[in-house]
């Protein structure tokens, strides 16, 4: 691989100090990674795919996405990526080129733990993979680009890294830069920053970029598509002028645009000037700092979302690298998705002003969507992660970022500050402000809970929160849930019950079968109704029954009933599964599966509810009913 140096020259110190060129840190240089040399989004074939997997060893991928092994036998082993231990428990074979925890279970592939370990889907990991070997992929089996050729995105990626380049120069070296070495002195980042992040400056000059691109063999109409030169009705111009330059990165670390902001608080332009959609740059898919930070993402399953890109290079300099920001204050459907492969849960950061608050509200909806817990941080009035940062340090804002709230309570709070709550008008307000975000919980014991506390929060009655939210639901659902033939689709909490209710069941049945006093315990401590929905219920229903008579005997023979085949073979398959308990652990597993199943049972109670408040032709006089039937039902969840 051929290294590029890059000399800054006599202004590297911009920042303050020794400018004379004796300073031991004068020269500097900038190892560029060189342009990957395809592209690849679609299906690949069995043959590359074979070329992949031969050319990546196991062991040497492990350690080379920073696992240190150890040898064990003939076997590898090392603390577990996935999960937090003290013991090793990953094992890698270099025989059988494969990976398995015996901590959580996870294992696979070398395609399957550059999956895991970088986020990444299979097409992203094989591509991962092709680049770390030099394996080609065919043009034919680089898959489709967005109508953009595999060598003409190619291109694009290489002008956009020569550009990053060219732009850090003119900052470390240009005296027309002087500006904007001045404002990253006054907004506190140092040199090593600008390098470590290749922050740059575009020129005055309405063509600067395209004589240099001329100068560097840069085909004009490819510096248009890039989104770097403008065609305009007196020709071309340079898109970024007199701007702080921020490359902005997509998941792999190739540039693929550039966030341009200005530097005097008196111009009149736009604050900052994007790249516009490119065949490599889509702003809605791409979040910014994922490339650095996915991996401390994986790691702790939680991302601190800011709203800048400054702010994010502060968090980050700071040490607070599970920070990601998206290219603007909207984040889109996309980016919650992506983000959801790395975390289960977002802290919102944004700034305190009311733009600051509608980001937060807006982002926490997306994410909420997307099936992430969201939670956000209180920053004091006028600040930003940067500022706050500069002015209290790092350690008050991670103290600032572990006592995050729930992004309900949150906004809750903020509506008790800002509204009269001792007017009607606000109670009605409030809970109009909160419906978009409860809405989006489809798991109606935990919706409830909330109601619950919000009610408190707001100083409102909880049956009058729940009535009038019911009303603002409807018209933001008029229609409710439906299928495209019309039917009522089945909810992903109703599905999740079920799945519960036949976890639970094969517990308990597996552990009836075996142990008459598992048996006494459980037909001590169950109702027949909580296995309505068990595919095994007869026979459960059977051994409780026995039981109480006190006639059980475990085992095949005590089960004394006509089964099928298709019975016997699920009633195998438990057996088989069977494992040896202690007395203790047994009971305390017993107890928890009660526990669940009821709670299952209680959950499917509260989703019929709240079908049934969907009727339009329901009477006050049974919505109320029903909404009370609901409030108790949290309340017995919660005693579980």
């Amino acid at each position: 691989m051929m290294l590029k140096r890059i000399s800054y020259g006599a202004n590297e110190r911009f920042f303050g100090g020794n400018r004379n060129g004796n300073d031991p840190q004068h020269t500097a240089s900038i190892i560029t990674n060189p342009t990957p040399t395809f592209s690849m989004s679609g299906f690949l074939g069995p043959d590359i795919i074979a070329q992949i997997r031969e050319a990546n060893d196991i062991v040497d991928v492990v350690q080379w996405l920073n696992v240190p092994l150890k040898k064990a036998g003939t076997n590898y082993r090392a603390l577990c990526p996935f999960h937090k231990e003290k013991t090793p428990s990953f094992n890698v074979s270099r025989q059988r080129q494969s990976f398995h925890c015996f901590g959580c279970d996870a294992g696979g592939d070398v395609f399957k733990f550059v999956m895991l370990r970088e986020g990444l889907d299979f097409p992203a990991a094989a591509r991962r993979l092709a680049e770390r070997a030099s394996v080609p992929i065919p043009e034919s089996q680089a898959g489709p680009s967005s109508g953009a050729s595999r060598d003409q995105r190619e291109r694009l990626y290489e002008i956009h890294c020569k550009t990053r380049d060219w732009f850090h120069l003119n900052l470390m070296r240009s005296r027309q830069a002087e500006t904007a070495r001045d404002y990253l002195r006054q907004r506190g980042f140092t040199s090593t920053t600008a390098k470590e992040f290749q922050l740059g400056y575009a020129l005055p000059s309405w063509d600067s970029l395209q004589k240099w691109g001329r100068a560097q063999g840069m085909d004009s109409s490819l510096l248009q598509e890039s989104g770097l030169v403008v065609a305009g009705e007196r020709g071309c111009y340079d898109r970024f002028r007199d701007r702080l330059m921020i490359p902005i990165s997509d998941e792999a670390g190739r540039v693929a645009g550039f966030s341009g902001r200005i530097l005097s608080s008196e111009s009149k332009e736009a604050k900052y000037v994007n790249s516009p959609e490119t065949p490599i740059f889509k702003k809605g898919r791409i979040l910014f700092g994922l490339d650095r930070s996915k991996r401390d993402l994986l790691e702790r399953k939680t991302a601190v979302m800011c709203e800048g890109q400054l702010d994010w290079i502060r968090c980050f300099t700071a040490g607070i690298r599970n920070v990601i920001a998206p290219q603007g204050t909207a984040l889109t459907e996309e980016q919650a998705r992506l983000l959801k492969r790395y975390v289960d849960e977002v802290v919102l950061c944004f700034d305190s002003d009311p733009a600051g608050q509608k980001a937060t509200w807006r982002n926490a909806e997306t994410l909420i969507a997307a099936g992430l817990s969201v939670k956000a941080a209180r920053i004091p009035e006028g600040e930003d992660p940067d500022s706050f940062i500069r002015t209290t340090g790092a350690e008050a804002f991670q103290a600032c970022l572990e006592q995050a709230v729930d992004v309900f309570e949150y906004k809750a709070q903020f509506l008790a500050r800002t509204l009269n709550m001792r007017e009607p008008r606000a109670h009605l307000r409030a809970v109009e402000e909160m419906t978009p975000l409860l809405a989006l919980v489809d798991n109606e014991p935990q919706r409830q809970r909330l109601i619950q506390n919000l009610s408190d929060i707001l100083k409102m009655d909880t049956a009058a929160f729940l009535h009038e939210f019911e009303r603002q639901r409807q018209r933001l659902h008029p229609r409710g849930i439906e299928t495209k033939e019309g039917t009522p689709q089945m909810t992903s909490s109703e599905n999740a019950g079920q799945s519960q209710v036949m976890g639970f069941g094969d517990y308990l049945l597996r552990l009836s079968l075996t142990d008459e006093a598992a048996a006494r315990m459980l037909a001590q401590n169950s109702e027949d109704a909580w296995f309505d929905g068990y595919h095994l219920r007869r026979m459960i229903l059977h051994v409780i029954r026995r039981t109480r008579e006190g006639a059980w005997k475990a085992g095949w023979n005590g089960l004394d009933l006509d089964l099928n085949d298709a019975d016997r073979e699920q009633i195998g398959r438990l057996l088989t599964h069977s494992m040896p308990m202690t007395r203790q652990s047994m009971a305390v597993g017993l107890h928890e599966a009660v526990c669940g199943l009821r709670r299952a049972c209680l959950q499917e109670r509260c989703q019929e509810i709240s079908r049934l408040l969907q009727e339009k032709t329901l009477s006050d006089h049974d919505r109320l009913q029903h909404q009370r039937e609901l409030l108790d039902l949290a309340r017995q969840i919660r005693q579980i």
